[in-house]
């Protein structure tokens, strides 16, 4: 999943929905107003795919309810998605929906998802468009300071008086599996390959490196995407301060 729990309440999940989709490349507004046939309407959450061509546009209504969504509700945004010129719509829903809904919806343009079936349909869009760009933007210059072979931090590296050379050569000892492992996630963007996410469960091979490297248990434990992200990023700026201190004003 991207995220590690539910939304609290309705603001919450509309909240979230709009953020993936944005972070997913999508232009997403919470809420929208659209202009209808006869009148507007308000919808929780509107998006359009910028990269399609033609461009494909979305109607998200999220239900943060504690009952079975019915088939009313089908209908309604069925007629929104239509006379706004919407392409899909979705309905989200934190309690599922009634038999008579998913009968409503069937060989529509409604697609009927619970919270993780919203983020299952994303995932590989998001990792792709969000994640391995932010980890790549982050995890330069530690790459830059481990890698075996970098004339130019080789050459700062020359400067260093031995106490600090020897914290150098320490630290990239400590961080170079962290740096290998960031490449390890973004690289294949890099030869064009298409990249899907890693799954989760690969993370308890990093234990087996031992504890002389630095892999926080927030990055080992992540049973979350977002969680993953954010603990690999944080780790990696840590990283990068212990060697930027070492350098001083060399770099």
């Amino acid at each position: 999943m991207i995220e590690m729990s539910h939304p609290n309440n309705w603001r919450g999940l509309q909240d979230n929905v709009c953020l993936i989709l944005n972070e997913c490349g999508f232009q997403a507004e919470s809420p929208k107003k659209l202009s209808m046939v006869r009148d507007q309407v308000e919808v929780d959450v509107y998006a359009v795919s910028k990269d399609s061509c033609p461009k494909i546009s979305y109607i998200c209504e999220c239900k943060h309810w504690n009952k079975r969504v019915p088939q009313e509700v089908v209908h309604s945004v069925r007629t929104v998605v239509n006379d706004a010129g919407a392409n899909i719509g979705l309905i989200i829903s934190l309690k599922g929906f009634q038999s008579g809904a998913i009968k409503a919806a069937e060989n529509t343009n409604i697609r009927l998802l619970s919270w993780d079936n919203f983020q299952e349909t994303f995932l590989e869009r998001w990792y792709r468009t969000y994640f391995i760009p932010k980890l790549y933007e982050i995890s330069g210059p530690l790459v830059e300071y481990t890698e075996p072979i970098n004339s130019r931090i080789q050459r700062e590296a020359a400067q260093l008086n031995r106490e600090k050379f020897d914290q150098f050569l320490s630290l990239r000892e400590k961080y170079k599996p962290l740096a290998f492992f960031a490449i390890s996630l973004y690289s294949p963007t890099l030869y064009g390959k298409v990249v899907t996410p890693m799954p989760l469960s690969q993370l308890v091979q990093l234990k087996k490196l031992g504890e002389n490297f630095f892999f926080p248990d927030e990055v080992l434990n992540a049973t979350a995407y977002r969680q993953l992200l954010i603990a690999l990023c944080d780790a990696i700026e840590t990283a990068t301060k212990e060697f930027n201190k070492v350098f001083g004003d060399i770099t």
